[in-house]
């Protein structure tokens, strides 16, 4: 029974601060190789912008859905609109049906319509003239603002992935295609994955340079506040090391970072710093 007093105190919280405060050392550099072992992660770290991410896997709606890609593929379109003088003019037809036959070569298209392709769908024994055709292609509702405008002068050539995550490199190609056309006519493309692919972008962009004006706000706030160095660097250094902690982690169990999660770098910052301050 004379020991039960001594394992108390041996298993008393106050006796593991002791050891702390008085062993900073062996401390800090456990917080430093923690850090370090977080910090190695941080390349690994994943942006996931597009909308199908936000979606709940478990979701009955969200099952359905993946059982109709794996079924009919991906939905995944891309549009190339070019703005010409006149679609159904030879030249520019001819133009139109070389851009869509180059677009159907790259890597990741699964399949490609336009006007040129329908034609040659539609007259099999290749005797409509284009006058024939641009008649038929306006008695057809489908088409119109979908395939080409009102007016015939603005065309849409449609490009289906074959998969999702081939979006980034089929956009790229796209672009170096619409570069060598635009002395032609006008080209752009636009679609859900060139928002995605923006969105992306953006994230990226914002990830870096929010969190450091943040942080440079913050710690101009408590210079105003201390006025000594060690009012900053404390403060400052505990978020960073928050940061790396928690953003490391994320990329270790590889999950990534999304429109949601992008508070998380700035609300680190205000939270910690306040604890820190009071501390």
């Amino acid at each position: 029974m004379a020991s039960t007093p001594h394992l108390l105190e041996r298993a008393h919280p106050s006796l593991w601060l002791r050891r702390i405060v008085h062993h900073p050392g062996y401390v800090i550099l456990l917080t430093a190789l923690v850090t370090l072992l977080f910090a190695t992660h941080l390349p690994a770290l994943r942006f996931e912008t597009s909308i199908y991410d936000l979606a709940i896997e478990d979701l009955p709606e969200t099952l359905t859905y993946n059982r109709f890609k794996t079924t009919f593929g991906c939905e995944e379109i891309i549009l190339v609109v070019a703005r010409t003088k006149g679609v159904f003019q030879p030249e520019t037809f001819l133009q139109i049906e070389q851009l869509a036959r180059s677009l159907s070569q790259i890597d990741g298209v699964k399949q490609v319509v336009s006007l040129p392709g329908i034609k040659k769908a539609m007259d099999i024994t290749d005797k409509w003239g284009l006058v024939d055709f641009q008649e038929v292609a306006s008695a057809v509702g489908l088409f119109q603002r979908n395939l080409i405008s009102h007016d015939s002068k603005t065309t849409a050539i449609t490009l289906l992935l074959k998969d999702v995550d081939q979006k980034d490199r089929v956009i790229h190609a796209v672009d170096r295609l619409i570069a060598a056309y635009k002395k032609t006519f006008p080209l752009y493309q636009i679609g859900m994955p060139i928002v995605s692919s923006a969105l992306t972008q953006f994230t990226q962009q914002d990830f870096l340079t929010l969190p450091a004006v943040t942080f440079s706000f913050i710690a101009l706030i408590l210079f105003f506040f201390f006025r000594n160095l060690r009012g900053i660097l404390i403060p400052s250094g505990t978020v960073l090391i928050a940061l790396i902690w928690t953003f490391g982690l994320m990329a270790w169990t590889g999950t990534p970072l999304s429109l949601l999660t992008m508070i998380v770098p700035v609300f680190l910052i205000a939270v910690g710093t306040a604890y820190c301050m009071y501390i």
